[in-house]
């Protein structure tokens, strides 16, 4: 299994680029699932689930995901011209 970093881009309204933390897997799709299921788990069991990564987009609340910070900050300086 890989290990990969991820990012995930700032939008034009409220965000700066963000890395989330390193996953693992087969791929960086499987390496994003199992990160945000892995911090899922760390929640409060108070909480509920966080439901803003959607793997068939492969998104966290709308915004891209990227296994580097330099194709992440693009993304996100692609909003802002």
């Amino acid at each position: 299994m890989a290990k990969y970093e991820v990012w995930s881009a700032g939008d034009a309204c409220w965000a700066s680029t963000v890395c989330h933390g390193t996953g693992e897997g087969e791929s960086f799709q499987e390496a994003c699932a199992e990160l945000f299921a892995r911090l899922d788990l760390k929640r409060s069991p108070l909480k509920p689930p966080d439901t803003n990564y959607d793997p068939k987009r492969n998104t966290y609340w709308g915004c891209r995901l990227f296994d580097n910070a330099h194709a992440a900050y693009a993304e996100e300086n692609s909003f802002r011209r």
